[in-house]
């Protein structure tokens, strides 16, 4: 779609939450609490992102990163973080240590072969295995060919559509569990177990089959708490151009809002 549409940015601005009886129009009138612009190669490969972060009016803090090579057969493509600055008295100050740079998962690709990928955690040294091969899934069978430690992350199925990804412990158990659901090859549903709590990311789709938005819930052991729903205002090629988030308690009352809008700018 990028490619097809010569979309050259998408630059994306996060608005503070705000209570749903102020206008939402006042958001645009206001700075940003967080923006992320992403930068396209004229083959629709992401070339660039820039994060910046803001309070009260002011940037504090701002993070590149560069995609020098296209992405493999596996859909990776290696990043490299240009800069990390935070910005003190609007002084900007580098940061450069192991604390700092742990705020990010930066992988580098080790391996791949018939059935399988690794991928390794820059700053932790934890491993990502991507197994696409449903052989390799079994739990005995992954400890033999991986030996995973508690805190690699393991991914049944392609990266790109996964069906699962959890962490094991004791060897065959699994933990911090995600699952993917499909229909007609589109996400359905994304669960996730983190104990106490639990979530779901419900999708919403028109007619069309286009995504109109999402709904996610969070329980704590089958009881209801919130859940916040997300919908999109899509533009005429279907991408989105606001994103707007209610926020509800178990009583059915509207706690927050957040607003975000999406900016396109196209290649002549």
């Amino acid at each position: 779609m990028i490619r097809t549409n010569k979309i050259k940015k998408i630059t994306r601005n996060i608005y503070p939450k705000r209570l749903l009886n102020k206008a939402i129009n006042d958001t645009l009138f206001q700075m940003p609490s967080e923006t992320v612009i992403y930068e396209f190669g004229v083959e629709g490969n992401v070339e660039k992102v820039s994060h910046l972060f803001f309070f009260d009016d002011r940037k504090i803090s701002q993070f590149e990163y560069v995609y020098p090579y296209l992405a493999n057969n596996t859909g990776f493509a290696s990043v490299r973080l240009d800069s990390m600055v935070v910005f003190k008295d609007k002084i900007p100050v580098s940061l450069n240590t192991i604390r700092d740079l742990e705020l990010f998962a930066l992988y580098n690709f080790k391996k791949s072969d018939k059935g399988f990928s690794i991928f390794e955690n820059r700053m932790t040294g934890d491993f990502l295995f991507c197994l696409s091969d449903k052989k390799l899934w079994r739990p005995l069978e992954i400890d033999r060919e991986f030996r995973p430690n508690p805190k690699d992350l393991i991914l049944l199925g392609n990266p790109l559509k996964p069906e699962k990804i959890y962490q094991v412990k004791n060897k065959i158990n699994e933990k911090n569990v995600q699952q993917f659901n499909y229909k007609n090859g589109s996400i359905q549903v994304i669960r996730k177990d983190a104990y106490p709590f639990n979530t779901a990311r419900y999708f919403t789709y028109d007619k069309i089959g286009y995504c109109t938005g999402y709904i996610d819930s969070t329980f704590s052991e089958d009881t209801f708490l919130t859940r916040t729903l997300s919908n999109f205002e899509n533009n005429i090629i279907f991408s989105p151009t606001k994103i707007l988030n209610k926020k509800e308690n178990s009583d059915g009352k509207m706690i927050l809002i957040n607003y975000q809008e999406f900016i396109y700018e196209y290649r002549k």
